[in-house]
């Protein structure tokens, strides 16, 4: 047989083979396998309706839908910090607790989950925003604001590692740009806490931070910085204003107007 036949005809035999692995595959019912890519859409909670529920009171009641897009080797972190988290009670005040066992542990587990994937990121930030809604962190008096900058370092560490990175993650994009609304808020109190005057180095502290994370210093806007811009004009407009009320007041209150009950009283 010549050349030219023998390669038509092994053409055409690959060819009838792949079309009968795909009938089979009809046939069968037998989904093909998933590539990466999706695998980290999924993960990253691209499938997940309304992910900014899971960082509301909401999320008491959907905490089990990131069972399926945490990975798999940090599952057993997942389960043990949402937890300790849900299982939250009493209304102690956040430092305290974060340095008795149960709060230690957590905050291990929660950088655990930061350190992995989108999807265990958002875990993370569900962890932290169920603990600041079942914990203690407004000053109170004598004035204390050791509390709001200890769950203010909790949302620095987490937006350091994803804010720039979770926009660009469909179920990110607005848990990231909440993320730094609600840091903002927390500062906010952590500035006013001292019972005359203000807490300069919590003002400077934020300033810094968020003028990096977005670039709206010099340097130009990063993606962080386009997204916030882009969502929430206000807060970025603030970060810029001479004044230091103004600085944190845009922050503070779009976060009262998305989660109105994240005010550190731990109210029920």
């Amino acid at each position: 047989m010549p050349a030219s036949d023998q390669n038509r005809l092994g053409r055409l035999l690959m060819t009838s083979a792949i079309v009968l692995a795909l009938g089979a595959i009809l046939v069968r019912g037998i989904a093909p396998p998933r590539s990466g890519l999706q695998d980290a859409r999924w993960r990253s909670g691209a499938h997940l309706e309304q992910p900014l529920q899971l960082l509301s009171a909401g999320a008491i009641h959907r905490r089990g839908e990131l069972d399926e897009r945490v990975s798999a080797e940090l599952a057993g972190a997942w389960r043990e910090a949402r937890d300790l988290a849900f299982g939250l009670e009493g209304c102690p005040a956040l430092r305290d607790w974060l340095e008795e066992q149960d709060g230690q542990r957590v905050e291990l587990l929660v950088g655990q989950l930061r350190d992995g994937g989108p999807g265990d990121a958002l875990a993370a930030l569900t962890i932290v925003f169920q603990v600041a809604r079942a914990t203690k962190w407004t000053p109170g008096f004598p004035a204390h604001a050791e509390h709001a900058e200890r769950l203010g370092g909790l949302l620095a560490d987490w937006l350091a590692r994803w804010g720039e990175a979770g926009v660009a993650e469909p179920g990110l994009h607005e848990a990231a740009l909440v993320a730094a609304l609600f840091y903002g808020r927390v500062m906010d109190v952590a500035w006013s806490a001292p019972a005359f005057g203000y807490n300069a180095a919590s003002l400077d502290r934020a300033r810094r931070f968020l003028l990096e994370l977005t670039g709206a210093g010099a340097g130009g806007r990063t993606r962080f910085g386009q997204a916030l811009q882009a969502r929430y004009g206000r807060a970025f407009a603030a970060l810029q204003a001479d004044e230091e009320d103004a600085f944190f007041a845009a922050f503070a209150e779009e976060c009262a107007l998305l989660l109105p009950d994240l005010d550190g009283t731990c109210d029920d």
